[in-house]
């Protein structure tokens, strides 16, 4: 199957901000992905839909946009040496090779990955960035010698970076309260997924959140086929960029062509 994602880039859907939309440039964002592998994933996430939400997410970011990458189980493992700016396909593209699922394994340490984070933080300018991680884990956080006050310590590492987390709880079992406590103190969101094939939706409205893009079509079709999306001609003098996210197993042609026939 071919996943299809067609979003819109568009500015502020009222004729009397018109040529306010038009002179604003968008805000560039920096945006640390801070993955669960602990051994549960292999259960939960067998397929590794978590890497390809993050690839997607990252390969729809704009110019001068920055990632980081932080993986986490009993420890935590910073990818990224430091944040990347995406200022060429070929960083993209160098990016995406350097996040790569490994096996699931070991325990669920937030707080060691909260701790990296401000590793990463702490290496960086983010002064003129719109700055938020994105916490994906699918458990509550446990370490191999357990205590009392460790979850409390853990909510106190994220509310120290002063960044707003999008933290998505993948299945019930990872939606807790320390995860929404996570969400709430630092102002930002918590996104259920009841199922892995929830996440790209997950990451979808997350992006969409942090970009001024409105999706239209997220359903998967059959490679071989095309996929129609309604758009309102009211919209089209609002609209700057029509672009669109493939992921897909296998190589194949992929183009987006307008109702005239041109592509």
């Amino acid at each position: 199957l071919l996943l299809l994602v067609v979003f819109l880039v568009t500015s502020i859907l009222f004729p009397t901000s018109r040529s306010i939309a038009q002179t604003t440039v968008a805000e560039n964002i920096a945006v640390l992905f801070i993955l669960d592998n602990s051994g549960s994933m292999g259960m939960y996430d067998p397929k590794n839909l978590r890497y390809t939400a993050t690839k997607m997410m990252i390969s729809a970011l704009d110019q001068g946009d920055k990632v980081g990458f932080i993986r986490f189980a009993s420890g935590s493992e910073i990818i990224t040496e430091s944040f990347v700016e995406l200022n060429t396909n070929d960083d993209k593209r160098e990016l995406l090779n350097l996040i790569q699922p490994v096996t699931p394994d070991g325990y669920t340490d937030f707080k060691a990955a909260f701790e990296d984070a401000g590793v990463l933080f702490s290496k960086e300018n983010l002064d003129a960035y719109k700055t938020v991680m994105v916490f994906l884990t699918d458990g509550r956080p446990e370490i191999p010698n357990f205590y009392y006050s460790y979850p409390n310590e853990a909510v106190a590492a994220a509310v120290a970076l002063g960044v707003p987390v999008y933290a998505i709880g993948l299945t019930s079992y990872g939606q807790t309260a320390v995860l929404q406590r996570i969400a709430e103190e630092t102002s930002g969101k918590l996104i259920p997924a009841n199922t892995a094939n929830d996440l790209v939706d997950s990451f979808l409205q997350i992006l969409g959140e942090l970009k001024d893009r409105t999706i239209t079509s997220g359903a998967p079709v059959v490679a071989d086929k095309s996929v129609d999306f309604f758009l309102d001609p009211a919209l089209t003098p609002y609209i700057s960029k029509v672009s669109f996210v493939a992921s897909h197993t296998t190589n194949m042609r992929m183009s987006l062509i307008d109702p005239t026939g041109a592509e």
